[in-house]
């Protein structure tokens, strides 16, 4: 839904480092859009699609439009390379990509945009460490610096929780998300009693879930991504496990609830990116999605 903010930095950028010309805008664009992780680069792609629309129907920038050439990274970092050095030889004037959706992937082409002098713009890669990889890096997501230690305050403040286990991925965003939170709880006083992980594709969660049930905790706090949720959220169902879950952004699709065949009220999820995000050029562009 805030395609519409970056776009519109991505193209002011363009601007003011490219020549005069006669020509579109061009934006490289480099997203999920099949494998595991194709969902979240669909919707981002409908999201730019829907922002640069809107752009072009209302005059362009300079009274240039935009126009994005798309390349599929499949959300694996390699993948992401490859993706991005198509893009960059079919399109040598691309002064900006909308890509590193995932923190992985960002990581594995920096290098190449720093290189080139080309501005990487993601969507979702929210590890802090990004914040420092190099000057060419932007996001719109926020960092799991804010995000986990948000959830932190809610589970120890509004919550009262005091004893916690964490389910994470193994991924970046794991293992970046799940250190902020840990230090935040823990700093809170809060006590975390358990530690388990998971990859990316795991489909029996057992293990883990039955370690979290004999250590008595209050809730689980669970990071990675809504296909592995919802074998958790099942799974956890058929151990009785019967303890709260929080989550993270990623949780929030409507389809996951459905997938683990529960009850919304069972689960919790946290979405610090919303949080004051209510101006009326979001609010209006959220509406057309709809």
């Amino acid at each position: 839904i805030a395609a519409l903010v970056g776009v519109a930095v991505i193209c002011i950028a363009i601007y003011m480092n490219r020549p005069a010309s006669n020509d579109d805008f061009v934006i490289g664009v480099t997203l999920p859009l099949s494998g595991d992780a194709a969902a979240y680069g669909k919707e981002g792609l409908n999201g730019l699609n829907l922002a640069v629309e809107e752009i072009n129907d209302n005059g362009g920038i300079d009274g240039k439009q935009i126009r994005l050439v798309v390349e599929d990274d499949r959300g694996l970092p390699k993948e992401g390379v490859s993706a991005l050095k198509k893009l960059l030889m079919m399109n040598p004037d691309v002064q900006v990509v909308v890509g590193g959706a995932f923190s992985q992937i960002a990581f594995a082409q920096l290098p190449i945009c720093e290189e080139r002098g080309i501005l990487l713009f993601s969507p979702y890669a929210s590890t802090p460490e990004l914040a420092k990889a190099g000057d060419c890096f932007y996001r719109n997501w926020p960092s799991d610096t804010a995000e986990g230690k948000e959830m932190a305050d809610y589970a120890f403040g509004d919550l009262s929780l005091r004893s916690l286990a964490v389910l994470s991925s193994s991924s970046d965003y794991g293992l970046g998300l799940r250190r902020v939170f840990q230090e935040a709880f823990e700093g809170r006083g809060g006590e975390i009693r358990v530690v388990e992980e998971f990859s990316e594709g795991d489909t029996d969660f057992r293990a883990q879930l039955t370690k979290i049930k004999s250590s008595g905790v209050e809730a689980v706090y669970l990071v990675g991504w809504y296909k592995e949720f919802a074998q958790v959220l099942r799974q956890a169902r058929e151990l009785g496990l019967k303890v709260q879950f929080l989550s993270c952004v990623t949780f929030n699709k409507p389809e996951l609830l459905d997938l683990a065949s529960i009850p919304t009220e069972a689960s919790l999820a946290n979405n610090a990116r919303d949080k004051g995000c209510c101006i009326s050029e979001l609010a209006a562009f959220s509406a057309s999605c709809l």
